[in-house]
């Protein structure tokens, strides 16, 4: 459960009732902004209590064990399973409290309503203990910069794609090429048919062969090119997507923590948007750790993103078993 995403503040206290059920995990992020960005919390304390003048905790959440930073000025807030799995069912009192440069703040506080599940003893078994950040998807979209991945008339190049494509499927290409001085975008549709299917224009002709992670293009006008920029499809692969909306500025680092191990030796696609537009898809491969300019990843579940814009924020798509 997320109870509306990132809370930015720069002191400005709110009141936020929140409902759950029992035994669910509840997640939210607060972000500082201002002249507070830099500067990390000396403590912070999420408290559950049966009433406001109650002197007895529900369930305390604190920096370090369920609050935890994970970018410049931002902050995550979950509630566990255990947390409220054996309370009773009814209504709480919560406040959220910040120490910051040897002052108290309370940013947040309200009723937390805690509804009896009707489900019981759920079987939580086949990932991570509190993944549900993932979600299950079968649709995919790539963004590729068309600078990287263009063609001209002298050959065919080859845009490869993060994961198998669905049979009896399309895949949906949406592409820049050149009309005389002009330069024009288009989307396509190639069918994905035994043993290979083709998109042919004026102006492109691409080809996918069944069973590949890729389909060749070409300019069919001399001295002329076409470029690729954003690719759907669908896949029967068991991909999560991870939802990440994280801001960072130049100099400043994020660290990802995937929910599930991803699959050894499959990829792991991550979209990055430069300076709100300059949205671009990156293949990982799980497993192998990589370095390179923004990323540093562990090859298993932690991946670190450094800005060399004005800001970045992503989305990470992989295959768990």
């Amino acid at each position: 459960m997320d109870i509306g995403g990132n809370m930015r503040t720069n002191f400005n206290m709110a009141e936020e009732n929140i409902t759950m059920i029992r035994g669910d995990t509840v997640a939210f992020a607060i972000e500082f902004v201002g002249e507070y960005r830099n500067i990390d919390l000396g403590h912070a304390y999420l408290t559950a209590k049966q009433n406001r003048e109650s002197t007895t905790k529900a369930f305390q959440k604190t920096l370090g064990d369920g609050i935890e930073k994970i970018a410049i000025g931002k902050y995550s807030v979950r509630i566990d399973p255990d947390d409220t799995k054996d309370l009773d069912a009814g209504r709480y009192w919560y406040d959220l409290r910040v120490a910051l440069m040897g002052e108290v703040f309370t940013l947040m506080w309200g009723i937390l309503e805690i509804i009896q599940e009707s489900t019981d003893d759920v079987d939580s078994s086949g990932g991570d203990e509190g993944g549900g950040e993932d979600v299950p998807v079968t649709e995919i979209t790539e963004f590729h910069n068309g600078d990287d991945i263009k063609a001209t008339s002298s050959s065919y190049v080859a845009c490869n794609l993060a994961y198998d494509v669905e049979p009896d499927t399309n895949i949906y290409i949406t592409y820049s090429y050149q009309d005389g001085n002009d330069t024009r975008t288009a989307r396509g549709s190639l069918r994905v048919e035994s043993p290979s299917s083709e998109l042919d224009t004026d102006f492109t002709n691409m080809t996918y062969t069944y069973g590949e992670k890729r389909f060749m293009f070409n300019s069919k006008v001399s001295g002329k090119t076409v470029k690729i920029l954003e690719v759907s499809y669908n896949t029967s692969e068991n991909v999560v997507k991870q939802d990440m909306d994280y801001s960072i500025t130049q100099g400043e680092t994020a660290t990802v923590t995937l929910s599930q191990s991803p699959v050894t030796g499959t990829k792991i696609a991550g979209i990055l948007d430069w300076n709100d537009g300059g949205k671009q898809t990156f293949n990982l491969t799980a497993g192998t750790a990589y370095t390179s300019l923004g990323i540093n990843y562990d090859g298993d579940k932690t991946m670190v993103f450094s800005a060399t814009g004005t800001n970045v924020g992503y989305d990470v798509y992989y295959v768990v078993s």
